[in-house]
């Protein structure tokens, strides 16, 4: 798979909404939904090995970081298998996962732009 020669938007609008790095940053802090949305997203781009390990073992630029993974991986995990996470955790994820606004903004809100981009020759 080629890389795209799509530059990254400073924002991208959907549904009126113009997403931002910044704006993810917001959901976090106000929104225990979209921490948990956050969660999951960052969990799903941890390679297999790195879930089952509960490490980060490989630099891909995406995922959790070395620091975070163990304790992050094991909250998505209860997510996933429970439904919930307590206050507490919730607390700590959000604290944790502001530092990750850029990566979802890269990885997975421009990323559909820049696909729909080289899609249609945008």
């Amino acid at each position: 798979m080629s890389k795209s020669t799509t530059p990254l938007p400073k924002y991208v609008e959907i549904n009126g909404i113009k997403w931002t790095p910044a704006l993810i940053k917001e959901r976090i802090s106000n929104s225990d939904i979209a921490v948990k949305k956050a969660l999951l997203r960052i969990w799903n781009w941890q390679t297999e090995d790195e879930k089952y390990t509960h490490s980060t073992n490989q630099t891909n630029g995406v995922g959790f970081n070395g620091i975070d993974a163990e304790i992050l991986t094991s909250f998505a995990e209860q997510l996933n298998k429970k439904g919930w996470l307590s206050p507490k955790q919730i607390a700590i994820a959000r604290k944790k996962l502001m530092k990750y606004s850029n990566q979802i903004y890269v990885h997975h809100i421009a990323a559909q732009f820049v696909a729909m981009a080289d899609e249609y020759g945008i």
